[in-house]
């Protein structure tokens, strides 16, 4: 409630206590158009509209399947993040069983893009945490497993964290037999593999290519989507408010800020 109090106020606070700082002067980003993602460290990166002070890092990550290109399925609602002023950095993962794994390859791929925007907007811009479904999941993790990653908080929408038997459908009669197939120590279990690394590889690659196709559509069509994007935001932010926002780290330098420790 604090945060989101913060976020509609946008009121000034001590540094000390992980709000948004606007003492600390503002961060404006330089002349790119809200609609203009940047591809930067394996992340998307979407800055606010020229003349907009920074107020914070959105560090977002989607759900599972449609987070591996969460700028083209996620536009509206980070468009809308961007207008009020929040640099939008997303990072793409592919969803797998071994949580740690994907949290450990998210946070390296998040490194590759803080680095330089600590550079470009200060190192005491506040970083937040936001998350959907599995990514919501997903910012716990790397608060808890990370503790030296920069958090002022996070928000989490519609958090997830049922059995994986229950959050997928189906999960026992197909997922779990194809597993099992594909453990196994035969020749055809390695076929298998082969055959699922390419099905994989083979959906990236489709992915990449409809977000390529779709970045002009959405230039074009950015202004008819404006009113979307409002409603978006708004309902990002009720729900957000609803689930409440975990803090996690004084908000500021070490363990708050775009210029801390990654971990």
């Amino acid at each position: 409630a604090e945060v989101a109090e913060a976020e509609r106020s946008g009121a000034a606070r001590d540094g000390d206590d992980g709000g948004f700082g606007a003492a600390r002067g503002p961060q404006t980003a330089a002349g790119v158009n809200v609609e203009k993602w940047e591809e930067l460290g394996g992340n998307y990166v979407l800055r606010p509209p020229d003349g907009v002070p920074v107020r914070a890092l959105v560090h977002f990550l989607g759900g599972a399947f449609v987070g591996a290109a969460p700028h083209v399925t996620y536009r509206y609602l980070l468009a809308g993040l961007a207008e009020e002023g929040y640099l939008v950095v997303t990072t793409p993962f592919w969803l797998g069983f071994d949580y740690l794994e994907v949290v450990d390859q998210i946070l390296a791929r998040f490194e590759r893009a803080a680095l330089p925007l600590a550079q470009e907007y200060g190192p005491t811009i506040p970083v937040v945490g936001l998350g959907h479904s599995c990514g919501a999941l997903l910012q716990v993790l790397i608060s808890c497993l990370f503790p030296d990653t920069p958090r002022a908080a996070n928000a989490l929408i519609s958090f997830n964290n049922k059995p994986i038997a229950e959050a997928v459908p189906a999960f026992e009669e197909l997922v779990t037999p194809i597993a099992k197939a594909a453990l196994a120590d035969t020749a055809e279990a390695k076929q298998l593999r082969e055959v699922l690394q390419g099905v994989r590889a083979l959906a990236a690659s489709t992915l990449e290519s409809a977000a390529a196709q779709a970045r002009p559509f959405a230039a074009e069509h950015g202004k008819e989507g404006e009113q979307g994007q409002k409603e978006a935001a708004g309902a990002a932010q009720a729900g957000a408010s609803s689930a409440g926002a975990a803090a996690a780290g004084d908000g500021f330098g070490s363990d708050g800020a775009v210029g801390g420790a990654v971990g």
